[in-house]
């Protein structure tokens, strides 16, 4: 797939840039989904997943409960394999017409019943039961910004806020801060984690992704990357911009150093040197640490500060396996 509307050649350095920040591999297997249906009902029928009007949790409840009678018909043996062995996935936006087939074959109004099914569906996402892949999740009909608001109650609130506060001081748009709370939820229910885990790989591969689904892929590229950059914890190498990282061709070792946010004077030194001189590569020690090593393992970058990765401020987590709290929800 291209950077550029669907069809075109990558833009330049794009490709490079892919190659230089990989996106976070997507997981085949992770505890949250080898729980029981026991274990997946008393999550999502409890808080953050509940709600008060009586209308709507019904509708969440019926939805739940299609969701898991559909995906214990298909193969595998957690949620994610059958989700993948239903094919959905594969299907991409179809996926409600492949669904849509189980349902209609038990009498049921299949209207009715896809929309309750996408429900129950999002809940699982937001999660963390199921991961779809990031094409299904830029191609699926479905709202972006609620699956957004979802994921900011139940899997990391002080992301998503922190994130928001800072398209609003950035003078953003209510239209652009939807959209970069919508990208980051993209990310986030394909890959796991929270905001802070997003990479500069991963927005490249959805940036990447929408430009191979759509014709005309959603604006605002640049302000998402500037945004995730400062609102998550990149790789100091990453550059500023994404302009920059498209276009940056060879850079000088001075250059290459002052990604790093290297501050000590003797480590400077060494690295201009080793950067500057192929053959004083091929003379230093066996254990030849890179300046990324220097920044990571010292923790401190050229303005005193410290990086780290701070864990989801609001994961929901699992009842234990023969817990009650309501059962594990009428099989159909």
């Amino acid at each position: 797939m291209g950077a550029g509307p669907a069809g075109d050649a990558p833009a330049p350095g794009w490709e490079s840039a892919l190659a230089r920040f990989p996106a976070r591999p997507a997981a085949a297997d992770w505890p949250a989904t080898r729980a029981t249906r026991e274990q997946v009902w008393q999550l999502l029928t409890s808080p953050p997943f509940t709600l008060d009007n009586r209308s709507s949790q019904g509708n969440r409840t019926r939805g739940l409960t299609a969701l898991l009678d559909w995906l214990q018909d298909q193969p595998g043996d957690t949620w994610q394999q059958r989700w993948v062995g239903s094919g959905a996935d594969a299907a991409g936006r179809e996926w409600s017409r492949l669904s849509g087939r189980w349902p209609g074959g038990r009498g049921q109004n299949v209207r009715w019943r896809q929309g309750e099914l996408g429900i129950g569906l999002r809940m699982a996402i937001s999660a963390d039961i199921i991961r779809p892949s990031l094409r299904w999740l830029v191609a699926a009909k479905g709202s972006k910004s609620a699956l957004a608001g979802s994921l900011a109650r139940a899997r990391d609130t002080a992301g998503f806020a922190h994130l928001r506060r800072m398209c609003e001081e950035s003078g953003a748009t209510g239209v652009v801060t939807a959209r970069t709370l919508s990208r980051a939820a993209l990310i986030i229910a394909a890959k796991g984690g929270c905001v802070g885990d997003i990479t500069a790989g991963d927005v490249l591969e959805l940036l990447d992704t929408e430009a191979g689904i759509h014709a005309s892929p959603p604006g605002d590229t640049g302000v998402f990357y500037r945004l995730l950059r400062q609102a998550g914890h990149f790789d100091p190498a990453a550059p500023r911009t994404l302009r920059e990282l498209r276009t940056t061709g060879q850079r000088t070792p001075e250059q290459m150093i002052d990604r790093y946010h290297l501050a000590y004077r003797p480590v400077r030194d060494r690295w201009r040197i080793t950067c500057g001189n192929g053959s004083q590569r091929s003379t230093t020690s066996r254990w030849n640490p890179s300046p990324g090593h220097w920044a990571k393992t010292s923790g401190k970058t050229s303005n005193g500060t410290t990086q780290a990765s701070t864990p989801c401020s609001s994961r929901p987590r699992l009842p234990a396996a023969g817990s009650s709290a309501g059962g594990p929800g009428p099989r159909r």
